[in-house]
């Protein structure tokens, strides 16, 4: 497992600040669809708008690790997104569809690439001196539903197949490197 950091709700705030001033809309969408589904990078990437379903506002995941299909059930926010885009980009097959590939022949259409989304990360994490990752966010993501799981005494084997892991230790040592979560796990 990488060694990331974890970030707090401040943090996250302040990154998202600086994101506003530094990157794009299409980022910006990007960031807030991460913190609000938990998804892995290349999974966000590689959603197109075929893997959403407007009726049960849910996505189909194909997980990158262990080929198994999961269906993630998307909030509000989550859905305006996809909306938007769709609406704004309604020959786009890709839901974050790079625009470097439109209008160039013998070229298919393909997603905006994991360095053009690392470079931003790294642009408005150096403009509030707070290192925030896709990585990290994804960690924030776990420790707030495992800290709503502890709260409702419920077993966090769900959080494990949400988040796609194998095992629910894999999911508790996500939640280890949470600055929000150390009374719980004592």
């Amino acid at each position: 497992m990488k060694n990331t950091q974890a970030v707090t709700f401040q943090e996250i705030n302040k990154f998202k600040i600086a994101l506003e001033k530094t990157g794009n809309s299409q980022q910006l969408d990007f960031f807030t669809f991460m913190l609000n589904t938990g998804l892995r990078t290349l999974d966000v990437l590689a959603l197109k708008f075929t893997d959403v379903d407007y009726k049960s506002n849910s996505i189909t995941i194909i997980n990158k690790h262990n080929q198994k299909t999961s269906s993630v059930v998307l909030n509000e926010e989550c859905m305006k997104i996809l909306c938007k885009l769709h609406a704004k980009y309604p020959n786009d097959i890709f839901v974050f569809q790079s625009r470097k590939s439109q209008n160039q022949k013998n070229k298919p259409p393909s997603s905006i690439s994991r360095q053009v989304i690392t470079k931003a990360f790294k642009t408005a994490s150096d403009y509030n001196s707070v290192a925030v990752t896709p990585h990290s966010i994804r960690h924030y993501y776990a420790t707030q539903l495992f800290l709503m799981s502890a709260v409702e005494k419920s077993d966090p084997q769900w959080l494990s197949q949400l988040l796609g892991h194998q095992s629910k230790n894999m999911t508790m040592d996500y939640v280890k490197l949470s600055k929000s979560a150390p009374d719980l796990l004592s």
